[in-house]
């Protein structure tokens, strides 16, 4: 809750759960249409690469009854139900615990938790990270409608194009860049009268 950035907001989740649940890999997806996109990962060998990875729902993964039904899923033996978990990035995963993230009374994404070893995660783990899972879910949703607002401070609402405080935003930052780097800066204004 200290930051209103969602990455570091993400950051700090995994971070601090696991202080909670000792996990060997982690990561928070969040609901964006018919997938689920991974927008933070920790413990994994290359954890930009799992960064972006999409997951439709529905599919053939354990994330999908994590959707569907709202609620936690523990696999102890997550390869026995989906031999996808068989191959990278995602093969050295034995047990996986997800838990859905609610805002608003509404489904945002979920904590995926996961294990090397077989039967790791119990019944404890569950409620902890239920528990858990619902402070980040407030974080999340607080940072985003953080975000939303920030991106509507800038934008027309109805064309998405820069305004007048985005545009000099934008301009500030292409002004001290180039000064930073000695180039030339120039800018072009035009005024176009009656346009709609």
């Amino acid at each position: 809750a200290e930051t209103l950035e969602t990455d570091e907001a993400v950051d700090r989740i995994l971070e601090q759960l696991k202080q909670v649940i000792p996990y060997d890999s982690a990561s928070v997806q969040l609901l964006d249409g018919s997938e689920l996109e991974i927008v933070g990962g920790s413990g994994f060998a290359d954890s930009k690469a799992v960064i972006g990875i999409r997951f439709s729902i529905p599919s053939s993964n354990p994330n999908t009854v994590v959707v569907e039904t709202g609620k936690p899923y523990l696999l102890r033996n997550v390869g026995n139900v989906y031999p996808e978990f068989t191959k990278p990035p995602h093969s050295h995963i034995k047990s996986w615990l997800g838990v859905p993230l609610i805002a608003q009374n509404k489904l945002i994404g979920l904590l995926a938790i996961d294990s090397a070893e077989e039967g790791h995660f119990t019944d404890d783990d569950i409620n902890v990270a239920t528990t858990f899972a619902d402070q980040v879910s407030v974080a999340i949703e607080n940072a985003r409608i953080f975000k939303e607002a920030q991106k509507q401070a800038i934008t027309d609402p109805l064309t998405g194009v820069y305004n007048r405080r985005g545009l000099y935003q934008l301009a500030r930052e292409d002004f001290n860049k180039a000064n930073l780097a000695g180039s030339p800066f120039s800018t072009i204004m035009i005024d176009l009268d009656h346009f709609k």
